[in-house]
């Protein structure tokens, strides 16, 4: 079964992408320096940090639609995956996808998942509800896959999430994050990044 997110980018379509597209790293903080590697390919990443496990002792790390979609991405059907989301993903598995993908923007993606402001949005954790309605599922599932696919053609996370707040000129100045409210922004997002992989948008 292919991935939800339907693209892994070979690590030859990442170096043309680091090759040809200069400036859109330039723009992200921790950038490498030329001829550094930006970091090892995500197959690695995600084995880089343990996550302890009650009784596990340390494991690998879960790929971020892992957290959401049980029990494992790539077994599951679109019938499947549209089955979950409708019922809704714990609120706890989203939260762990989020402290394990996030360092400083997690209150960011709260918000764009809950779709409430500031304030609503602290009355809301302090219910802790145990699921999120299909709505925020999808937008949690957006954000699952946008960080899996730009993972491939950034290399690491902290450039992930540096990229996700910053204006695209591709969308218009919106942020890259909030093209993951809905379907259509979030098919223009996954366009968008297999270009960069590419090589094909300049």
């Amino acid at each position: 079964m292919h991935s939800i997110c339907n693209r892994r980018y070979p690590g030859s379509a990442r170096k043309r992408c680091n090759d040809s597209l200069p400036h859109v790293i330039a723009l992200l903080p921790g950038q490498p320096r030329a001829g550094q590697l930006a970091s090892p390919p995500m197959e690695d990443l995600w084995m880089s940090t343990p996550r302890r496990t009650r009784g596990q002792g340390f494991i690998t790390p879960l790929r971020p639609t892992a957290y959401l979609l049980h029990p494992d991405p790539d077994e599951l059907n679109p019938a499947q995956v549209s089955h979950q989301v409708a019922h809704g993903f714990a609120f706890t598995d989203v939260q762990n996808l989020l402290s394990a993908t996030t360092q400083c923007g997690e209150q960011q993606v709260w918000r764009r998942i809950l779709g409430q402001p500031q304030s609503r949005q602290r009355s809301r954790r302090r219910q802790r509800p145990a699921r999120l309605t299909p709505q925020q599922s999808a937008i949690a599932l957006h954000y699952a896959c946008a960080v899996e696919l730009a993972s491939e053609v950034f290399g690491s996370l902290a450039l992930v999430e540096a990229w996700l707040v910053r204006p695209c000129f591709y969308f218009g100045g919106e942020l890259p994050l909030d093209m993951l409210s809905n379907a259509v922004g979030f098919q223009a997002l996954k366009v968008y990044l297999q270009q960069l992989a590419y090589g094909v948008y300049a």
